[in-house]
């Protein structure tokens, strides 16, 4: 690559772990903050609120200090942490109150029925189902009381694979980084940031009251908090782990951390391998009458689109003539079709 080429890719990257791993390939240490890609001027938005074509969930991590994430999808494929709650220390019943809080003010002036699913840690099935038999009794009340905007909370188990730390943090620094040639999500109202645009964006007035670990009396939001200081764990040099850590202490427990990577990791985890469909063909049939074969990305992509709709279409022909609208594999304009 020229040079030019590779200062601009080393801007898009401010972690010199990261520049040296992308960039050069290189087997590194990770050192410093876990999210060095986090950047108020780049992530944190005007608030938005839920949308009629948004999907909407959240995440909690349990404990005495209990961290609750509100969060969701837009067609566009851009992610939008919403809101929070930061509980320290409080009963079932409470902390279940302010998370309905929390929900019914996202859905703000709005009337119906809202179902959002909440992942939480495995480790903790008891505080799950308590937290569900709390939601049950607040549903009841609400329909007897005739609520315009009905709230119904269920909690479940995240799967056990998906609460891998190195993955979920993997996963979510790729929600962070920014792309220089990526525009601002649809819902985003402001202008293009010019280091680029990253697929994951929190609302600016997110804030929660609690105390931290100085005792000091905090106003301000417990996952900003602990994104500028959570850090890798210091090891002599002369130490070699298989397993390079984020220090928890460093963010007074990191449960704001453990709850956002909950819940990218609930709905967005790293997509499995593609599916490979091949072809087998008579030994006897003349080669020339065999269908054309599609490159495995485009016959996987339009045999889904089209046999969906049409059962009938079977050869490698009729799905290419059929799915003329399917544009490269390699773009992000997958993210909005529904398979």
């Amino acid at each position: 690559l020229p040079r030019e080429e590779l200062v601009r890719l080393a801007r898009m990257r401010p972690s010199l772990a990261a520049r040296r791993a992308r960039l050069w390939a290189e087997v590194v240490r990770h050192e410093g903050l876990v999210y060095q890609s986090y950047e108020k001027s780049v992530h944190l938005v005007p608030d938005i609120r839920p949308k009629p074509r948004m999907e909407v969930w959240g995440a909690i991590d349990f404990g005495s200090f209990t961290h609750v994430v509100l969060g969701g999808q837009d067609v566009d494929g851009r992610v939008y942490v919403l809101d929070e709650v930061f509980a320290q220390k409080q009963s079932f019943a409470k902390r279940f109150m302010r998370i309905e809080d929390m929900v019914r003010k996202a859905y703000e002036g709005n009337r119906g029925t809202v179902h959002v699913t909440f992942f939480g840690d495995p480790a903790d099935p008891e505080a799950i189902r308590e937290l569900n038999i709390q939601a049950a009794s607040a549903l009841e009340r609400q329909r007897m009381e005739g609520e315009q905007l009905i709230v119904e909370c269920t909690f479940q188990a995240l799967k056990q694979g998906l609460k891998a730390i190195e993955t979920g943090l993997a996963r979510v620094q790729e929600f962070l980084e920014p792309i220089h040639k990526r525009v601002p999500g649809a819902l985003v109202d402001r202008e293009k940031n010019e280091e680029g645009e990253p697929r994951l964006y929190f609302n600016k007035s997110i804030g929660s009251d609690w105390q931290g670990p100085d005792t000091y009396h905090y106003d301000v939001c417990r996952l900003f908090w602990e994104m500028e200081r959570y850090e890798y764990k210091k090891k002599p040099r002369n130490i070699s782990t298989e397993q390079e850590l984020p220090d928890k202490d460093s963010a007074d427990g990191a449960h704001a951390m453990d709850a956002l990577r909950y819940f990218i990791m609930a709905r967005l985890a790293a997509p499995e391998d593609a599916l490979i469909l091949r072809h087998e063909w008579d030994e006897s049939e003349r080669e020339e009458d065999a269908p054309e074969v599609l490159p495995w990305w485009q016959e996987d992509q339009m045999s889904r689109l089209v046999g969906r709709r049409n059962k009938d279409i079977n050869t490698a022909e009729a799905v290419g003539a059929a799915a003329v609208d399917i544009v490269d594999p390699y773009v992000e304009a997958f993210q909005g079709v529904d398979w």
